[in-house]
């Protein structure tokens, strides 16, 4: 994310950063949904597409895993932090796997400035799709514990709803939103 600002500026485009990866990162250093989109960029597949074509892998968590820079240059700013997500979870994610990220760096923009957990997870919740997978379950587990629930009662409710003979399905980046969110809460 650092490169990318440093050389596009903060008004880069998926496109900017589809280019920095194709100069700057070898295919074996990506896996997963990077690795798949990183491939159809090399068959000439431009964003948004690089992210769907023939990708099984596109909303786990790769995205996410780098939404942390978009969060810290925009400190109490949990829209343009999303914003900046969105155009890198772009050429490789759809959905959840943008969600995530979008999430992620909304909440550490919103953390600057936030004096509890609940907030900055409601702070990021408000810059991704209402009605998404990702946002209800969050939502559930924020009831989880204003309810009172114990620890090891969130645990299990996550972890009780993992299907880990479906590797290839959306669960992995809701599954990961929700632990983070019971880590954070508990």
């Amino acid at each position: 994310g650092l490169a990318i600002c440093r050389q596009y500026g903060p008004d880069f485009t998926p496109a900017d950063v589809a280019s920095f990866w194709l100069r700057n990162l070898p295919i074996f250093h990506v896996c997963t949904a990077e690795r798949i989109a990183y491939r159809n960029l090399v068959m000439c597949v431009p964003p948004p597409e690089s992210a769907s074509f023939r990708n099984y892998y596109r909303e786990w968590i790769g995205a996410q895993i780098r939404a942390d820079f978009f969060g810290y240059v925009n400190p109490g700013r949990p829209a343009r932090a999303a914003e900046f997500a969105w155009r890198d979870a772009a050429i490789s994610h759809v959905k959840n796997g943008i969600y995530g990220e979008m999430w992620v760096a909304a909440m550490l923009a919103a953390a600057y400035v936030c004096d509890d957990v609940p907030t900055v997870i409601r702070a990021g919740l408000g810059q991704i799709p209402a009605r998404c997978r990702l946002a209800e379950r969050l939502r559930q587990v924020l009831e989880l514990h204003a309810s009172g629930a114990a620890y090891e009662q969130a645990l299990a409710f996550v972890t009780d709803r993992w299907d880990e003979n479906r590797g290839h399905d959306w669960c992995h980046t809701i599954s990961n939103a929700e632990i983070v969110a019971v880590a954070l809460l508990w």
